[in-house]
């Protein structure tokens, strides 16, 4: 079973669906009310949302990468690079070594990633995040902070597209024992193939799941926006 339906029941869907169909088109100013009301309904699922055995389609998963590309960037090369794992063994792999590297980090992290191991266990896709810093000469006058800001902005892009799709769902982990000692980072490199310097920031785990259950809550925009006219 495959799962990649537009969600068109939602009355501001068809807009937001133009919307992201048109992103790349120069001559097509995106309609502001369908933007806003995707960002609004972006939501992060829980691991225990996802629905096992049922398969997010490959055209869903090119979609959001397609949007990924098209973050803003400071510099023509884009910092950020996406590693998919998209089959059922290669997903096993992958979980077989994360799990070895959750039981060398502490019992704090083991208990913390434990959940996220059960959402990579039932994803349909798990989509590997990393960083390419900018050597010398591509950074002068760049501060890393950027680069590290367009990454995070790509993943968003992609959630975005997850969003506009019926029962797709997905939430990113940073796994925090991922490179977080020289050793762990050694032996991420290794497995995942990283050239050199090329830092995993986590994995975009994506699924099929029957509905986006959690509620997110935002505090009003008068306390976190000063106006200086």
């Amino acid at each position: 079973m495959s799962i990649g339906l537009p969600l068109l029941a939602m009355p501001w869907m068809p807009m937001a669906l133009r919307f992201v169909a048109n992103a790349v088109r120069d001559d097509v100013p995106p309609p502001k009310e369908a933007a806003l009301a995707l960002v609004r309904a972006r939501r992060s699922s829980k691991s225990d949302e996802f629905l096992a055995r049922v398969r997010v389609q490959d055209d869903v998963i090119e979609a959001m990468l397609e949007a990924a590309r098209w973050a803003p960037i400071h510099t023509p090369k884009q910092p950020w690079k996406y590693h998919v794992y998209a089959s059922e063994s290669a997903r096993k792999k992958l979980l077989e070594f994360l799990e070895s590297m959750r039981i060398q980090g502490s019992t704090t992290t083991q208990q913390l990633v434990q959940e996220d191991l059960a959402g990579l266990a039932s994803a349909s896709h798990a989509i590997v995040i990393s960083y390419v810093p900018l050597d010398k000469t591509e950074r002068e006058g760049v501060p890393e902070w950027e680069e590290l800001a367009a990454t995070g902005a790509s993943v968003q892009n992609m959630e975005l597209i997850a969003c506009a799709h019926q029962g797709v769902g997905c939430f990113w982990s940073t796994f925090g024992f991922l490179g977080s000692e020289r050793e762990s980072a050694r032996k991420v490199q290794a497995f995942f193939g990283f050239e050199q310097g090329e830092v995993c920031l986590g994995m975009l785990l994506v699924g099929a799941v029957e509905s986006k259950r959690y509620k997110a809550a935002r505090a009003p925009i008068e306390k976190r926006v000063t106006w200086v006219r």
